[in-house]
Order: structure tokens, then C-alpha cells, then sequence
């Protein structure tokens, strides 16, 4: 049921634009500024005391009512279950255009390719990290995940200055989305070279190999989008050229899918092997 409702999802979420007006997630900011001001400053989100009086009772409310739907009707709780991922997974719309752009524009995308990297992070934290812990831990999981994740991630010096339990928070339940994803993207592209860097993966300014806001993310994804447009022009695709940005957005909206379509095939894998329900 778990595959069968975010397939649903997924699926009216993307022939149905009209759908997306169910991601509205207003009251989760509601609820934690009702909290900071019933709380005194020293307890409030995004203190820990904060943060467990924010999450927790969601969380407990959204289990309690998918156990008792399941207990009375299937049918019934994947509807449950299908409206509530309505309600927090995102299908970032990535303009699928291969035209060239001029060389003012080109200049605009330095040597990072921020924005490709900006892409990637509304990609995981739009559908891929709710569909993830959605399958863990069920509608709590995924609701749960939205919470901390109301906004995608921005590439900004600040949040490594101003960095808070919150925040740290989200960086966590982020962690094993992005790890997925780093495997993810050289299953379905070039695998030794982009394994290769998944397997070095390091924070870039300790060196140390567990970087929670895993910006190595970003260095696959260069690395899987430059093969990509290659091998395309290869096989004759010349409109697509690996310093145009339009090219570049496209392409990560192509591999996007394709992880896409792994996660699921690995989630009906799982639910044919009696692992997953």
C-alpha cells in the first residue's frame, strides 16, 4: 500500500496541477510560532524541548490515525495515505528547455552551478526525502519531514553561521535522502566514476567523511550531468552543450527522473519481498 499511494500521489500530482493547491503548509508555520510565543525563548523551536512539543504530537496523531484506518479499511487509509502525501511532496517544475543561451546569460551560472545545485535540493527535498521517510515511518514520517523541510535548503554562508538544533535537525533526516541519491545517480548513469565520488564523499571544510548537509551532492551531480550531455551528443543530440544552463537544467530534470523511477522499483522490490506493506 505503502508504493501504491505514492505512486497515486505522484501520479495526480503530475497530470493534475490543480492538486498542488493541497501543499499549503501554513499551519506547520502557525503551529511553531504559536509555540514560541506560549513558550519561554529558552524552550521554544528550535530548542530541543520546542522542537519535540512541535513534532511529537503530529507525529503521534498522523500514526495513531493510519493504524486505526488500516484496522477498519484499506481502501480507506490509502486514500488517507494518498492525501496526505498530496500534501507534502513537491514536483519541482524544471523548465525543459535545450536552447542555447547567450554568453551574457551563461555568465550569470558561475563554475559551481549553483543553480543546478539549487535544483537538486528542491528535487530531494521535494519529493525524494517525503517519499523516503514516508515509506520508514508512514504518513508520520513524511509530515514529520515537511515540518523541518517547509522550504528547500538555500545555498546561503549564513545557515553555517546561524546553524541551530532545528536546522541541525533537518540536515539529519536529509542525510540518508542525499546518500540515496549519491547511489541513486550512478545507478542510472556513468557508476564507477560517480560511486567513486559517493564512496570520498567529505565535508569540504574539516575534510571529515561525514558531512551532514552533504554538499558532496553536488559534485556527483556535476559529474552526472557533464556525462550525461556527453554521451547525448554522442548519440547525436546536438542541441544539448555542457556550459549552457538550459541544457543543464534539463538534463538534471532527466536524471531526477530516472532516480525517480529507481526508487520506485526498489520500493516494489521491497514490497514483492513481504518487506514493506
Amino acid at each position: 500500500m505503502t508504493l501504491l499511494a505514492l505512486l497515486l500521489a505522484t501520479l495526480l500530482l503530475k497530470t493534475l496541477p490543480e492538486m498542488r493547491a493541497m501543499q499549503a503548509t501554513g499551519w506547520m508555520q502557525g503551529f511553531e510560532d504559536a509555540l514560541g510565543e506560549w513558550l519561554p525563548p529558552v524552550l521554544a523551536p528550535p530548542r530541543p524541548l520546542g522542537l519535540v512539543l512541535w513534532l511529537l504530537p503530529v507525529g503521534l496523531l498522523l500514526a495513531w490515525l493510519d493504524h486505526w484506518l488500516a484496522a477498519r479499511s484499506l481502501l480507506v487509509s490509502l486514500l488517507f495515505q494518498t492525501l496526505v502525501l498530496l500534501h507534502v511532496l513537491r514536483l519541482p517544475a524544471i523548465e525543459e528547455d535545450n536552447r542555447h543561451s547567450d554568453r551574457a546569460e551563461t555568465a550569470r551560472f558561475p563554475g559551481a552551478f549553483a543553480v543546478e545545485e539549487q535544483e537538486l535540493l528542491e528535487q530531494v527535498q521535494g519529493w525524494f526525502g517525503p517519499a523516503l521517510w514516508f515509506a520508514l515511518l508512514g504518513p508520520a514520517g513524511a509530515v514529520i519531514y515537511r515540518m523541518l523541510n517547509q522550504e528547500p535548503e538555500r545555498l546561503a554562508k549564513e545557515e553555517m553561521e546561524n546553524c541551530n538544533d532545528q536546522l541541525r535537525l533537518r540536515w539529519l533526516v536529509n542525510f540518508p535522502v542525499a546518500q540515496l541519491m549519491g547511489l541513486g545517480l550512478a545507478v542510472v548513469d556513468n557508476f564507477a566514476p560517480i560511486f567513486h565520488q559517493w564512496k570520498n564523499q567529505q565535508c569540504p571544510e574539516t575534510g571529515s567523511r561525514f558531512d551532514l548537509r552533504c554538499r558532496f551532492l553536488g559534485q556527483v551531480l556535476r559529474m552526472a550531468v557533464d556525462d550525461a550531455i556527453r554521451t547525448a551528443q554522442k548519440l547525436g543530440n546536438t542541441q544539448l552543450d555542457a556550459e549552457d544552463p538550459h541544457s543543464r537544467r534539463w538534463m538534471v530534470q532527466k536524471l531526477m527522473q530516472r532516480v525517480q523511477w529507481l526508487w520506485l522499483t526498489v520500493l516494489a522490490l521491497l514490497t514483492l519481498g513481504g518487506l514493506l506493506a
